[in-house]
């Protein structure tokens, strides 16, 4: 089997090559696939003095395209946000978010995925990097 990483939109490319009995090439499949890591939903811990609760964020793909959903129960309203210019690479996702909270803002965002847990953080300008604690996966 071999597999050929588009990077561009994380589609993979993989040829099998079926043997029949005597060794000779039965058939060749080829197969598209798009990866993405980090599917799911999952919690972290987020302690700021401007926000302070358990976040849940759902990671789900669209078309091989990252899409993001997030709540804070303890809020009775999130700020608009919108999470774009996500990059891979290995177990890690980063890329940026712009939030509206006292006006437009853009921030760094960052996970790091191991299995079924993950840490992570959100640098924000002129707070610095909050760290996203206890992050699990739920579902």
């Amino acid at each position: 089997m071999d597999c050929v990483e588009n990077s561009v939109n994380k589609l993979y490319n993989f040829t099998f090559t079926i043997y029949n009995t005597n060794g000779k090439i039965k058939r060749i499949v080829k197969k598209d696939v798009f990866c993405v890591i980090g599917l799911g939903k999952w919690t972290g811990d987020i302690e700021t003095s401007l926000i302070s609760g358990n976040a849940i964020v759902e990671i789900t793909d669209n078309n091989g395209e990252y899409d993001f959903s997030v709540t804070v129960p303890s809020l009775k309203k999130l700020p608009n946000f919108r999470v774009y210019d996500i990059k891979e690479n290995g177990n890690q996702l980063s890329g940026k978010a712009e939030i509206e909270l006292m006006g437009k803002m853009t921030v760094d965002v960052c996970v790091e995925i191991h299995g079924d847990t993950f840490t992570g953080y959100i640098k924000v300008p002129f707070i610095g990097k909050i760290e996203i604690k206890n992050g699990k996966k739920i579902a």
